[in-house]
């Protein structure tokens, strides 16, 4: 799982992040700081693969803090997460490397390809030692992912076919989701390209208990 930051210094809001962040179960918080006093002593005490920042708090910017974590041995990943949108702010949130930046009020759909688009990055570099130019592409893109329940990367699709590398190997959503680290939306969505591709083909499989499962394999030819 990957470890949380919040620092905002508006309890409701905090709670909020805290509550839609915890619906993915590939993320936990594990601390939230009001102020950055209290951010400082806690990336002194825990590793956070991922913080989320206000600008605005009452001991100083936000954006100041990121500066400073930048100096860190591993420094996590930021969301920045506020009103300011002036055009100094972004251009200091770009230079300290901020993974995304989302002006309140906050859209909470969009929230989530945020959390997709760290969730994608962080599978890529944690597998292999040497990245394609497509992997490299969908790293350095800027921007965020379509937010169409249709869009898919080529790259990514391909990566998911390959695990289907032989014509007995039948996956699930939650298999695809758990390997790959992806919401199992968008492991859904890869898999159903797939079976439209023509490449995957799709079955129930009847358990004991509960209902029953989708599974996927790859199209058997008939010689």
């Amino acid at each position: 799982m990957f470890n949380v930051l919040i620092i905002e210094d508006d309890r409701n809001i905090a709670a909020l992040h805290s509550q839609f962040i915890s619906r993915d179960n590939r993320f936990q918080v594990l601390a939230i700081a009001g102020n950055l006093a209290q951010a400082h002593s806690k990336l002194a005490q825990t590793v956070f693969d991922l913080v989320i920042i206000d600008n605005y708090l009452p001991d100083g910017l936000g954006i100041d803090f990121l500066q400073q974590m930048r100096k860190l041995p591993n420094p996590p990943e930021s969301i920045l997460v506020t009103a300011a949108n002036d055009v100094e702010t972004v251009q200091k949130a770009l230079r300290c490397g901020a993974l995304d930046y989302l002006v309140k009020p906050l859209d909470y759909q969009r929230f989530a390809q945020s959390l997709e688009k760290f969730a994608l990055v962080q599978h890529t570099l944690s597998h292999g030692i040497s990245l394609a130019q497509g992997e490299l592409d969908a790293l350095f893109q800027k921007g965020v992912p379509s937010n169409k329940k249709s869009s898919t990367d080529a790259h990514t699709l391909k990566q998911i076919l390959d695990e289907f590398y032989h014509a007995n190997v039948e996956l699930s959503v939650s298999a695809i989701a758990e390997s790959f680290s992806i919401s199992k939306s968008t492991a859904r969505r890869y898999l159903d390209k797939g079976v439209e591709q023509g490449e995957l083909e799709a079955f129930l499989a009847h358990g004991k208990v509960g209902r029953p499962t989708r599974i996927y394999r790859r199209i058997r030819f008939e010689l």
